[in-house]
């Protein structure tokens, strides 16, 4: 027996409890940079996320995971999150798992897995690592203070039941830090799991190989700095040595592209702090790191002369403050790459209209 729910076309998955819901086409995936939709707490879960840009996950599988075998399994609770990332949870106990969708963001696919601990109304890369820490600890408020400490946030902060981003959009700064330190573990993630993918791994495998070294570094140092060259390159051999691959033409490339695309999230938030703009400028790194930059290195195959300096953020501003501007205005443009570069001579800079803008300097 059982109810019949239909949402527009699509599979139909079967449900716990004899319920059939057939769930509407669309891909199943995560956010941008790492994000957020939640579910309530234990036995009936009703949460709804903000569909707020490079936050949320539109079409994502969610389910609780009763048996904690990380599939969805007939009896457990699951639903498909929706455009905007919302979605509801009924019935069900266990750990919240979240995969596929699109990024409502980025617009990317999301090919990972994340996780969030029982009781959660919010999972993002942040929350997967409280997860997995918490195997270690055996309690998931231990390995959530562990997980604030080792990232420097805010201790009276607990993001596996706020969201973050929304908080960001409203000006918090102290969930703007949570954001930011979300964001830089999933484009690690997502880098790696790309990089090994490129030299022959399973995908999936690296990406959580990637999130169990950072467990491992949590729990051995009590830190996670992923603006730092060295602990990349520390994860990146964790992840070679779980996955048996060799990756050592690609350690000192895929390390600095970490640490630069971390180290230019930590120089935005010192910039904005906090707020839309803010948001607006993490959507355009995630976009960037997780998109182009991720397929550049995969599809380089571990080749280092396959690989060089991409772009990964491009800011303007003129002088008189205005997106518009007229002859005798200076406009700085300011130009982040993967890696350092040498810049010799002028630079030229043609606009659309044909014209050539004349270089002033920097």
């Amino acid at each position: 027996g059982g109810n019949i729910v239909a949402q527009g076309g699509g599979n139909i998955v079967a449900q716990g409890g004899g319920n059939i819901v057939a769930q509407g086409g669309g891909n199943i995936a995560p956010e941008g940079g790492s994000k957020v939709v939640g579910a309530g707490s234990a036995n009936v879960f009703a949460l709804s996320g903000k569909g707020s840009p490079g936050s949320y996950l539109a079409s994502a599988l969610v389910f609780q995971d009763s048996n904690g075998d990380g599939e969805l399994n007939h009896g457990e609770a699951w639903t498909v999150s929706d455009a905007s990332g919302h979605f509801q949870l009924f019935g069900g106990w266990g750990t919240l798992v979240m995969t596929g969708g699109t990024d409502t963001g980025t617009h990317l696919p999301f090919t990972g897995t994340l996780t969030s601990p029982l009781g959660s109304t919010d999972i993002s890369a942040l929350t997967t690592l409280v997860e997995g820490l918490s195997k270690k600890t055996g309690t998931i408020d231990g390995a959530l203070k562990q997980v604030q400490g080792a990232l420097g946030l805010d201790p009276t902060l607990d993001f596996t039941i706020i969201d973050p981003i929304a908080s960001t959009m409203n000006g918090d700064a102290a969930s703007a830090e949570v954001y930011v330190e979300m964001s830089k573990a999933m484009d690690t993630v997502i880098l790696i799991g790309s990089a090994f993918a490129g030299l022959g791994a399973e995908r999936s495998s690296a990406q959580q190989a990637a999130f169990a070294a950072m467990v491992d570094m949590i729990a051995k140092n009590g830190t996670l700095n992923l603006s730092d060259k060295i602990a990349g390159e520390q994860l990146v051999a964790s992840v070679a040595g779980a996955l048996k691959v060799d990756a050592s033409t690609i350690t000192s490339f895929l390390s600095a592209t970490i640490a630069t695309s971390s180290q230019l999230l930590d120089a935005r938030l010192a910039a904005k702090g906090s707020g839309a703009a803010l948001v607006d400028d993490i959507v355009a790194i995630e976009t960037a790191v997780q998109g182009t930059l991720a397929s550049t290195i995969e599809a380089s195959k571990g080749d280092p002369d396959r690989l060089g300096p991409m772009p990964i953020l491009f800011t303007a501003a003129s002088d008189n403050g205005k997106t518009i501007v007229t002859t005798g205005h200076v406009v700085t443009f300011t130009l982040t790459l993967s890696d350092a570069v040498t810049v010799t001579g002028a630079p030229t800079l043609r606009l659309d209209d044909g014209a050539v803008a004349t270089f002033a300097g920097g």
